[in-house]
């Protein structure tokens, strides 16, 4: 009788797991879009639909009472952290082999790890995670080099020695003496550029949507939700401004998930009060007039994946309970039938209301809040991701040039102040009415103005832009403190233009606004009166929120 032994592929979604059998010749080709010609000879294709996966990930070949494991050139690489186009031989184990074939984006980086790499677009990642490693191992005094160089199929397995999504490898190398932590150390950054690869990979399938990500706030929201996937949460909740990017958080959570399932989304604010159960659970021909045929309801289009319900607040109350009844148990009733159906669904929801006081005020269901509101992630507005503008008005094209260069120094601060409330939609009309108002030649701060107000709901705040010369002493302290923080945080001053902008953003602006608006002494934000200090401020409510919540995160 021939001997078997089974192979069990796990990738980063708690779901995705697939056991294979392998006979004493057989070959298994795994990866998100084998190849059947990956390997020579026949083998069989598993395919793992997870963003993580490489189109050809790794070769298992069977041959008697060996296994010899191919890793195929991934990005990610696998548990068995094996080189690109090597081969590692061992002997059939009693028990059955587990195969990580994508790193778990929850795994533990550890508190000491860098600070996260920051970059604008995909050509500046190699070299973000370049520098973000070397100031970290400056700052520990450990005498040693790092580069970027091509990543080759005769990638050598000693330590040190990094595979990057972009296909090079990144090399840390020590000059000095090691101490008995180096490989540890080692570990732990392969740990950190694992979870830099993952974040890079899945901002690349949402900038095929149209997506940008670059700032620091939108990445870690984006990181939130790739973690809620991959631990397996069956409910996510997106608050923040309507045109934020939530409907691309969400497509986001559903590729994370590796689930076999279609994401089907549905606006609860468009669903008519008489039709939203049927359209959310089905309904049976004839069960009320004008049905003909048997409706398919969103719940039942997105059995094993994922469904989007966006403006989750617009939702009847008298569907809310159905709803509840489907989170808690699985099950729910198509109009017209008393059977009860099961479905395996995740559910993304959305809102760009404020769904505690809607409970609160009776508005909306308080179970049901407490229901979804186990994982909630903010999407910050357009306003707190200057990094995001910059990007895609870069990306927007103008001739030969981006729309961004031909912006002159006081037309990009124009932009930087401006509150953009209505996000992604209003930026993209802005940079279509400028392309067509000023196709060529430098961009003024007076055309970007014109531009802007076409746009708005109201004027335009007047430029805040302090006048030159020299500060007064007061305000010169206060720079100073928040260049004490930031120095306690980097470990160093700002000496590169993307930290003087994380500098100016999230320290001086923060402490400037708390000190000017006689805040700063208060225990919290939850003591402070925003109203009151906004119209102190000539400000809105927002900008003081924004700005003392940035300070009490950091100096309260």
């Amino acid at each position: 009788m021939t001997s078997r032994v089974r192979v069990e592929i796990r990738t980063s979604g708690p779901s995705a797991t697939h056991s294979i059998t392998l006979g004493d010749t057989d070959a298994v080709v795994v990866g998100r879009a084998p190849d059947p010609h990956a390997v020579a000879g026949p083998a069989q294709l598993v395919t793992v639909a997870s963003p993580n996966v490489s189109a050809n990930h790794v070769a298992i070949r069977r041959n008697g009472d060996q296994i010899s494991l191919v890793e195929l050139g991934s990005r990610n690489g696998t548990w068995f952290r094996l080189p690109p186009a090597s081969e590692v031989r061992f002997t059939v184990p009693s028990h059955d082999l587990a195969l990580q074939i994508a790193p778990p984006f929850d795994q533990e980086v550890g508190a000491d790890a860098p600070a996260d790499a920051q970059w604008r677009d995909p050509s500046e990642y190699a070299a973000s995670l370049q520098h973000a490693i070397a100031e970290w191992l400056e700052a520990r005094k450990v005498t040693a080099r790092t580069a970027i160089v091509a990543g080759s199929a005769s990638r050598s397995n000693r330590p040190g020695r990094i595979a990057i999504a972009t296909g090079e490898d990144l090399v840390v190398e020590l000059l000095g003496t090691a101490d008995s932590g180096w490989l540890q150390w080692l570990a732990m950054l392969e740990r950190y550029v694992a979870r830099h690869n993952v974040l890079f990979e899945t901002e690349q399938s949402m900038r095929e949507e149209g997506l940008i990500v670059a700032s620091p706030a939108m990445r870690r929201a984006v990181a939130r939700v790739i973690a809620a996937a991959a631990s397996g949460a069956r409910v996510l909740m997106l608050t923040g401004p309507s045109g934020s990017g939530k409907e691309g958080l969400a497509r986001c959570f559903h590729r994370h998930t590796a689930r076999a399932g279609s994401f089907v989304a549905r606006n609860c604010a468009m669903f008519s009060k008489d039709l939203v159960r049927s359209e959310l659970f089905g309904a049976e021909r004839g069960a009320f007039t004008s049905s003909v045929q048997r409706i398919v309801g969103a719940v039942e289009v997105a059995n094993e994946g994922t469904l989007f319900l966006d403006e989750l607040g617009e939702l009847p109350r008298e569907v809310q309970p159905m709803l509840l009844r489907f989170l808690d148990h699985g099950e729910y009733e198509r109009v017209g039938s008393p059977a009860s159906q099961r479905a395996d669904v995740r559910i993304v929801c959305a809102t760009n209301r404020d769904l505690r006081l809607a409970a609160l005020a009776d508005e909306f269901r308080t179970d049901l809040w407490f229901r979804l509101s186990v994982h909630v992630v903010e999407v910050p507005p357009l306003y707190e991701r200057q990094e995001d503008i910059v990007a895609i008005l870069s990306r927007r094209g103008r001739g030969t040039a981006s729309l961004f260069d031909a912006f002159e120094p006081a037309a990009r601060e124009l932009l930087s102040e401006h509150d953009w409330p209505g996000n992604f939609r209003e930026l993209n009309g802005f940079a279509e009415r400028l392309v067509l108002a000023v196709p060529h030649g430098p961009i003024s701060v007076d055309q970007v103005r014109v531009a802007l107000a076409e746009g708005s709901l109201e004027p335009l705040k007047p430029s805040t832009r302090a006048s030159t010369g020299q500060l007064p002493e007061a305000v010169a302290a206060h720079a100073e403190r928040a260049a004490a923080g930031y120095l306690e945080d980097h470990g160093s001053r700002p000496r590169t233009w993307d930290e003087v902008k994380d500098f100016v953003e999230n320290y001086l602006k923060p402490v400037m606004f708390a000190e000017l608006s006689s805040t700063a002494h208060l225990p919290s934000l939850a003591a402070v009166e925003l109203r009151e200090v906004a119209d102190r401020m000539e400000s809105d409510r927002g900008t003081a929120a924004k700005q003392l919540r940035r300070y009490f995160d950091r100096f309260g």
